[in-house]
């Protein structure tokens, strides 16, 4: 229906305007035929007729003329715009257009030339020898957008050129070798940002500036194989400088200086794989020092400084792994020394001296994580030794020796936890504790009076050298005790016998104040039972000097006369008798003494009654522990308190203090059942 309503009109366009249109195509053909046809006739006619010329005003041209001058017109537009030879073209400085197959290749051809590919797409525009690009030229892509612009060699980019991407947009520009970058040139990306610029090498920048995707300055120096390597700069995203110095497989590694986002100087020195590696100096932002020294692994490691604010140094030694260990000093912010010794993981640990402000002594010894731990010297405020012995964990362990002003020994024995314990005392053996508390001061002999009594040789103190000298077989003056304990019954052989009345002073027991003694009372029981040295010019010499010793002591008696003591004038012991007696070892440096019981002088057997303390500084402190611990170690001490007498038990062991009416200690027994 619709057909029959439209047709009436399209047909007549048809007919009068597509159809013609149609044949217009071929009217060149036409054309040409025409004209080729009429060139014939002209030529082929004889000039006889008016026919034959162009009436031009009063002239006639001829028209074989015409047409010989149109056709070698024809044929110089054709060898000069359309064919022309290689001559015409050089004649006239223009490139020829060569029509070359896919690969582009225009054989044997050398000079300007344009090439084209069978579809006359423009392959390349410039200048050829023998078929090859060569010069400068343009080459374009299949699009024919310009694909490189520059000079070629050999067919290759060579020489200064500028190198596109399809959307025309530039990719390099600068120097090419052989096809590739090299020498001075820019790289851009597919936005034509800027991201590289300097100094190329077979396609790869190996001394110049890389830019970031937004034309932000990140590096600037050597590169290899597109990585930074050498010398360079590191650039932050502010633009701000990151590191300055040497790179190798793009990090830091050799000698250079790290910055912080500031710009502040952070870091100058060795680097390795990126990481503070041998000598350097680290710096706080305000350009102070904080460290300078060794490094390994970007810690501190080796020999190195670490300093305070001021400039001061904080501490100089050893490091590893970040940590201060191996031998160091630490140092006050004012310079003064505080530590020197041997570190560990930050702390002391090993033999080491502590030191106040002033520079006094405070400990020297040994260390565990940083506290007092094993064998050392503790000083007071004044740098006067106070301590010295045994720590454990920062306390007073084991055994120790505590002095007075520095010099005077008023405690020799055992601590715990910063306690005195005299129960390790107690329980040593006569030996041990000998060895451990040195010589008694004095050796006091007292005759038991429930037992038999027997007779008794006193000895004067004008007469001591006298006696010491010819009495060989006194036992006591020979007597060396070694074997004595608190066992409720041990035995002293000739030797700890020797040793007893070997000693200085010896005095009668008079019934004066005990811390006066300075006579023993000698048993002859004792005196018979003991052998001669056999080393008598050993022996004599010994009691000599003995004997000299004790006549420059003040060894008044009163109301004693002077007696003679060779051996002869000390009666022998009634046979049958039984001389019980007890012996008191005096250590008033150190507070102390010790009884023994015996029982019988002839079995040569003791037994350790009693330990007494005297007042001083030594039971002050005791006292005042044992009060504290009563009430922080009720399981181990225990106190019963009585009017001016403590006692404490303590782990078993009974201790009786007696104080006076201010409440401070006078004197202390330790009971031994």
């Amino acid at each position: 229906m619709i057909e029959k309503i439209i047709m009436p009109f399209v047909n007549p366009i048809k007919k009068r305007i597509l159809m013609p249109l149609k044949r217009a195509k071929s009217w060149p053909k036409l054309l040409a035929k025409w004209i080729k046809k009429k060139f014939k006739e002209i030529l082929g006619q004889k000039e006889i007729t008016k026919e034959s010329y162009f009436a031009v005003g009063n002239y006639y041209i001829s028209k074989k003329l015409v047409v010989i001058v149109i056709i070698v017109l024809l044929l110089l537009y054709f060898f000069i715009f359309i064919k022309p030879p290689k001559f015409v073209n050089k004649w006239l400085n223009r490139a020829p257009t060569i029509t070359v197959s896919q690969e582009g290749a225009a054989p044997t051809y050398t000079g300007k030339a344009k090439l084209r590919d069978e579809n006359k797409q423009l392959i390349y525009e410039g200048e050829l020898a023998n078929g090859l690009y060569e010069g400068k030229g343009k080459l374009y892509d299949e699009q024919g957008n310009v694909q490189y612009e520059g000079s070629f060699a050999q067919g290759l980019y060579n020489g200064a050129g500028k190198l596109y991407n399809p959307d025309g947009k530039l990719v390099y520009e600068g120097s090419f070798v052989a096809g590739s970058y090299d020498g001075e040139g820019k790289l851009y990306n597919s936005d034509s940002v800027l991201i590289e610029q300097g100094t190329f090498k077979q396609g790869q920048l190996i001394a110049g500036k890389q830019y970031s995707p937004a034309g932000q300055l990140l590096y600037d120096g050597a590169f290899v194989n597109g990585i930074y390597e050498g010398e360079g700069i590191l650039y932050s995203n502010d633009g701000t400088t990151s590191h300055q110095g040497s790179f190798k497989a793009g990090v830091p590694h050799g000698t250079g200086r790290n910055y912080d986002k500031q710009g502040n100087l952070q870091y100058e020195g060795e680097f390795n794989n990126g990481v503070y590696a041998g000598s350097g100096t680290l710096y706080k932002a305000d350009g102070s020092i904080v460290y300078q020294g060794q490094f390994l692994n970007g810690n501190f490691h080796g020999s190195g400084k670490m300093l305070f604010d001021n400039g001061f140094i904080n501490y100089e030694g050893e490091y590893n792994n970040g940590k201060r260990t191996g031998q160091g000093k630490e140092y006050f912010e004012d310079g003064n020394v505080k530590y020197e010794g041997q570190f560990f993981s930050d702390r002391y640990q090993g033999q080491g001296t502590l030191l106040d402000s002033s520079g006094k002594t405070v400990y020297t010894g040994s260390f565990q994580a940083g506290q007092y731990h094993g064998n050392g010297q503790k000083f007071n405020k004044d740098g006067l030794l106070e301590y010295e012995g045994s720590f454990k964990y920062g306390k007073l362990n084991g055994l120790g020796k505590w002095y007075e002003d520095g010099t005077k020994l008023i405690y020799i024995g055992y601590f715990e936890n910063d306690y005195m314990q005299f129960n390790e005392l107690v329980n040593l053996s006569y030996s041990q504790r000998e060895e451990l508390l040195g010589k008694p001061a004095t050796v006091q002999s007292t005759p038991d009076p429930t037992s038999a009594q027997a007779p008794v040789a006193s000895i004067a103190s004008s007469d001591v050298a006298t006696s010491q000298a010819s009495s060989q077989n006194n036992a006591i003056a020979r007597s060396q005790a070694v074997n004595v304990t608190q066992n409720p019954t041990v035995k002293l052989d000739s030797t700890s016998i020797q040793t007893l009345a070997g000693l200085a002073s010896v005095q009668h027991n008079d019934g004066s104040d005990s811390s006066r003694y300075r006579i023993v009372q000698l048993s002859g029981t004792i005196t018979d039972d003991i052998p001669v040295t056999d080393d008598k010019e050993s022996s004599t010499e010994e009691q000599a000097e003995s004997a000299e010793d004790t006549a420059t002591e003040d060894t008044t008696v009163e109301d004693e006369p002077s007696t003679s003591t060779d051996p002869a004038t000390i009666p022998d012991e009634p046979a049958g008798a039984v001389t019980a007696q007890t012996i008191t070892l005096s250590y008033p440096q150190l507070s102390l003494s010790f009884t023994y019981y015996q029982a019988n002088s002839s079995a040569e057997e003791y037994t350790l009654q009693e330990i007494t303390m005297s007042q001083g500084k030594v039971l002050e402190q005791f006292f005042l522990e044992l009060q504290q611990r009563a009430v922080n170690e009720p399981e181990r001490v225990k106190l019963q308190k009585q009017k001016l007498n403590y006692t404490f038990t303590v782990d078993g062991m009974t201790y009786q203090i007696f104080v006076d009416k201010d409440d401070k200690p006078t004197h202390a027994y330790v009971e031994l059942n």
